[in-house]
């Protein structure tokens, strides 16, 4: 009796041995094989591997903008706008951003629709390729001087004011608080901080400025005007910014 259930005991561990290399791929080989379905213009391919790794990895923002990529290049544009929009409202590395951004733009031009542009190849970014913090390739200089262009000219902005919007529900408002936060004892010398829940005392304001995702910066100059409505990726560079340091 004894000599079965340590046979049995055995089967059963050789069996879970057995599907582990299928089951434990790790992030790297799955994201290699991603990419390299990507460049090879399978992007079908493409879009099903980095689906898996964006289930598994939501923070991904590498992933999410291939994914986007690959949904575009197929002609699927509403399911990448969906990506880039994600990263414009949600991500932190500026330059993914940015290159989100100009997708984004892109795909509102009728003309860049009709035409299906050549596949930007995937290994013209560096960094982990895992998740986590990702460090993307520098920007070109042409979305440098576009991204300098759109600042506000600082003199006669007077006492600036950033107005956080934020729900109950939302995790990444419940993330970006603390920074947020930090900010305001750091800064209320300089500029003024607001935190609002844009369902209850914040509602009217976030209507006002079209607030329809979390979490949301309104930045306003002395005068009220309108600076900036945008997520939270440049928030540390706005408020340096708009405070001069």
């Amino acid at each position: 009796m004894l000599r079965s259930i340590m046979i049995a005991a055995v089967l059963i561990i050789q069996a879970s041995t057995a599907i582990l290399p299928t089951c434990a791929a790790g992030p790297d080989i799955r994201f290699a094989a991603a990419t390299k379905a990507y460049n090879s213009r399978d992007y079908k391919t493409a879009v099903q591997r980095f689906e898996v790794i964006v289930h598994a990895e939501q923070q991904n923002e590498k992933a999410r903008y291939y994914l986007g990529l690959s949904y575009k290049a197929l002609g699927q544009n509403s399911l990448a706008q969906q990506q880039f929009m994600w990263i414009s409202e949600h991500g932190f590395d500026r330059t993914c951003i940015t290159y989100a951004r100009q997708q984004m733009a892109l795909m509102k031009n009728p003309v860049a629709r009709a035409a299906r542009p050549k596949p930007v190849v995937a290994t013209q970014f560096s960094g982990s390729q895992s998740g986590g913090s990702q460090s993307f390739a520098s920007q070109s200089s042409s979305s440098s001087q576009n991204a300098t262009a759109q600042a506000p000219q600082k003199k006669n902005l007077g006492r600036c004011k950033v107005i956080f919007f934020e729900t109950s529900w939302c995790h990444y408002c419940h993330e970006f608080a603390p920074q947020f936060e930090e900010a305001r004892r750091k800064y209320q010398n300089k500029m003024d901080f607001q935190q609002m829940d844009a369902e209850h005392d914040g509602a009217s304001l976030a209507q006002r400025y079209g607030i329809h995702s979390y979490p949301r910066l309104v930045y306003l100059d002395g005068s009220g005007k309108l600076l900036y409505n945008e997520g939270r990726g440049e928030f540390q560079d706005r408020i340096k910014e708009l405070t001069g340091q």
